[in-house]
């Protein structure tokens, strides 16, 4: 162990000594033994989740891969899901991540939501050797806001747990508009002008498996695709914490 990887560990232990972990849905804390981020109980709220049926083909969210007209006219075929993301139900376990993901730049919150997606893509009927991974990247607003883009986190994370490599192939445009409030045709337009690629990016015959937090419309996530088909890549895949149930 390095002495970085040392001093690191010893941080992580006085952190969690100074501010005991907590449930990241209904904030009690978590002993040595529970699992991570969420409570047994939660947890298990968490799973039921899963459970749910795609509102395409039927299939509970966890077994599911199908995708929208709009990701298939982006050449993306399959998406592994993780979980139900039901909006309206803001106590839910899963929304609960989520908003530690993207508001409080939880270590723990992006550490489950890695694992939870390692899942999801281990569970795809094809594997993924000889992908690389890449994210769909956070508005420059949102950045601004609360200094990270989680997505970049946790893929990096992803790219760990799975043995594969990693790249920022997109970026966005400092007139990209929160995707959240927007309808549908006003996100795809919104994601069509304002995802471009990273510097340098060379996708040529190359295959991505391109992860991100939330699947509501696709937007994002077939402009990133879009992207890197017409830079060349070879294949796209996806992979979301959460499916619109």
């Amino acid at each position: 162990m390095s002495l970085r990887e040392k001093w690191n560990k010893v941080r992580s232990g006085a952190v969690d000594f100074l501010f005991p972990p907590r449930c990241l849905c209904c904030g009690k804390l978590l002993t040595p033994s529970d699992p991570l981020a969420l409570c047994p109980l939660c947890l298990s709220s968490y799973a039921l989740a899963a459970r749910l049926p795609c509102r395409h083909c039927g299939r509970e969210t966890a077994d599911c891969v199908c995708c929208s007209e709009l990701l298939v006219g982006a050449g993306v075929y399959r998406v592994a899901k993780a979980a139900a993301y039901l909006p309206d139900e803001t106590n839910a376990p899963a929304q609960a991540v989520l908003f530690a993901l993207k508001r409080e730049n939880s270590r723990d919150a992006k550490a489950f939501v890695a694992r939870e997606l390692a899942h999801a893509v281990r569970r795809m009927p094809e594997k993924i050797d000889g992908f690389t991974v890449t994210f769909v990247p956070r508005g420059q607003k949102g950045i601004r806001a609360y200094g990270y883009d989680q997505m970049e986190d946790v893929s990096r994370l992803l790219a760990g747990a799975l043995g594969l490599p990693w790249e920022k192939t997109a970026v966005r445009s400092g007139q990209a508009k929160e995707q959240k409030g927007l309808d549908r045709a006003a996100r795809i337009e919104n994601a069509k002008k304002t995802v471009l690629p990273a510097p340098g990016l060379n996708a040529a015959g190359k295959r991505y498996l391109v992860v991100d937090d939330v699947l509501t419309t696709g937007a994002s996530l077939a402009a990133v695709a879009d992207l890197l088909r017409f830079a060349g890549a070879a294949e796209v895949r996806a992979a979301v914490f959460a499916a619109r149930s």
